[in-house]
């Protein structure tokens, strides 16, 4: 998987990831621990498919849920 990571000065830092199938997934972690999450579809890369917002207490159980650390 491909991973780019940039500073974002005054606001965080921001991740694009992209999946076996084309999507691209970006994550920006706020100063403040909020996360968002800008999901793109591979065949219309320019336009968000959706957005969520989580807050660090969120972004912690739902990376434990993705690393299979809760069943």
């Amino acid at each position: 998987m491909n991973v780019k990571a940039a500073d974002l000065p005054g606001i965080g830092r921001k991740y694009c990831l992209r999946t076996a199938a084309g999507d691209t997934l970006i994550i920006i972690v706020h100063l403040d621990g909020r996360r968002d999450l800008f999901h793109m579809k591979a065949d219309d890369p320019d336009e968000m498919h959706s957005v969520v917002t989580l807050d660090d207490k969120e972004a912690g159980t739902a990376a434990a849920i993705i690393a299979g650390l809760i069943h």
